[in-house]
Formats: C-alpha cells, structure tokens, sequence
C-alpha cells in the first residue's frame, strides 16, 4: 500500500510541477493563508550526489498545523517549496521533513478490464516518505531557508 501511496504523491507533485512551469496564472493568495517564505530543500544520496525527481514534502510537525509544502527536485536535487501547490514558499514552522522516490514500471501487460499493468520500484528508503518514521525535522523561518537531506536506498 505505501508504493501505491508514494506514487500518487509523485504523480500528483508531477502533476502541479508541469501546471505551475507552463504558465499556468497563480491564483491569488486567499485571506487566511499565511504569507510563504523562500525555502529550498536538497536531497542526496549517501555520497552527495544529488538525486533528481524525489517528492519532498513538509508536513506540520503538530497535528494541527494545516499549512504543508511541497516539490519535487531538479537534476541538482534542489526542491523549491510550495504552500498548497502554488504560493512559493513555505509557511514559518516546524516541519517533519518527508522524502520518497518510486519509479512506475510500465510491463507491456493487459489486465482483464483493459488497463495497463504497471509496477512500482521504489528508489528511497521508504521510511524517509513516513511521518512516522522519517529522522528529519527542519524549522523554516523568516528569511530564506535551505537545508539538505542525505537518503538512503531500500
């Protein structure tokens, strides 16, 4: 269930990544949503090299906050945060610091129902993408923020 969960998360990140760099007008900020501050995350593997297209995702350290951000890393394993998909940015807080990689494997193969078969490989750790068990923590504040994380393979 937590490939399956990990690849929608990326797809979807995929998704606002492409609708964001094609122009797409940003909206503008609603009332009640906090003004974002720049925040860049790094991710890398054990040895430093970067690794491109992780879904990196801050999530509220408290179970109150309703603020996340997210995005996905370029070929020098940076990802520019966003509030709610949008806003550049994220809000000041704390953050568990989520981080997942899944390739979809297209098999060539048909289900009974027509559709495609596919299959997941996943490429980090998956404890890393888990709230629960991910060991990062990162604290944005005003100003600009980044941080890099080193990940692990499964």
């Amino acid at each position: 269930m937590l490939p399956n969960r990990i690849a929608f998360f990326l797809i979807l990140s995929s998704l606002i990544f492409v609708c964001v760099s094609c122009g797409t007008k940003v909206p503008p900020r609603p009332a009640g949503v906090p003004n974002p501050v720049p925040c860049t995350i790094v991710v890398q593997d054990e040895s430093g090299t970067p690794i491109e297209k992780a879904l990196v995702i801050l999530k509220p350290e408290s179970d109150d906050g309703q603020w996340s951000a997210s995005g996905a890393t370029d070929t020098s394993g940076k990802a520019i945060m966003k509030t709610t998909g949008w806003y550049n940015g994220a809000v000041p807080g704390k953050y568990k610091v989520l981080i997942s990689k899944t390739e979809i494997i297209m098999t060539g193969k048909m289900s009974d129902d027509g559709t495609e078969i596919t299959e997941s490989n996943v490429l980090i750790d998956p404890k890393f993408g888990n709230k629960a068990t991910s060991p990062f923590m990162f604290e944005v504040v005003a100003g600009s923020n980044t941080e890099t994380f080193k990940v692990t393979k499964p």
